[in-house]
């Protein structure tokens, strides 16, 4: 295969012209013409091996000629001609090898000419990158503008809702928020519309210290479980130190969907 004359692979994505374009197909044309002849002739082509090239197709007429000589001898005829018989093989692994060498030919002389026709336009393709690039810089500005503008909104709408969900009783300043999450990244809605229990705890609306804060359940999809009162008598009577007691904290722990690792600091 030919030595390409650029240092780096050619990235994708360029748009050459009219010419150049014939020249690349021209080229790509050549490429197939030789990859789909040695696919098919491959039993022709030859293979080194520690007792140097060997032909497929010629190694097979041989084993067949060893087989029609055995019959020739048991039945008391003459051996077969082996260069009759092997002629015709070797024949066709001398037209493979030359247009094996033509193909190659052609191909060597399509990849250097669409070669040269990108090089010649090297300076108008650095070019159109460039406008490119200016192009994409602003549209990345912009988008880049609109998302922090998106994230300011998030987050005024972020405290109104955990000051509304609790009936004024908490609000972002008493260390709720998604805790290692943006309030966009952790603010999942079920498909009917209410926030997931998940999004719910990692806001600060459910944790065990404080229970749930959330004044209007029907915000919140529990996931079918009750949410977790408020740290009161309550859930000073369900989490005791009697052995039972303890179990039933482990369902209230569940419940709020804490960690096997939060349950063992608090628990053992």
């Amino acid at each position: 295969m030919p030595e390409s004359l650029f240092v780096k692979p050619m990235p994708a994505g360029y748009t050459f012209t009219a010419a150049t374009k014939k020249l690349i197909a021209a080229r790509d044309k050549a490429l197939k013409s030789l990859q789909d002849y040695q696919l098919d002739h491959a039993d022709y082509a030859a293979i080194p091996t520690p007792q140097g090239p060997r032909i497929p197709a010629i190694v097979k007429a041989e084993a067949e000629l060893i087989k029609l000589d055995r019959v020739a001898v048991a039945n008391g005829k003459p051996l077969p001609d082996r260069d009759k018989h092997l002629a015709p093989y070797r024949a066709k692994a001398e037209e493979y090898k030359r247009t094996i060498a033509a193909l190659r030919a052609v191909y060597d002389q399509a990849f250097r000419a669409a070669e040269d026709s990108i090089i010649e336009e090297m300076p108008s393709l650095a070019r159109k990158a460039l406008d490119e690039c200016s192009q994409v810089h602003a549209e990345y500005v912009a988008a880049m503008e609109a998302a922090e503008d998106a994230r300011a909104r998030m987050s005024s709408a972020t405290v109104r809702l955990v000051w509304a969900v609790s009936d004024s009783h908490e609000d972002r300043s008493a260390g709720t928020g998604w805790e290692g999450y943006s309030d966009a990244e952790a603010f999942k809605l079920t498909a009917d519309g209410r926030l997931t229990r998940k999004s719910a705890q990692a806001l600060g609306l459910e944790t065990y210290q404080n229970g749930s804060i959330v004044a209007h359940d029907e915000l919140i999809d529990w996931g079918g479980t009750a949410p977790l009162h408020p740290r009161s008598k309550d859930v000073a009577t369900t989490i005791g130190n009697s052995p039972m007691d303890e179990v039933r904290a482990e369902a209230v722990y569940n419940i709020a969907g804490l960690s096997a690792e939060d349950y063992s600091r608090h628990f053992d």
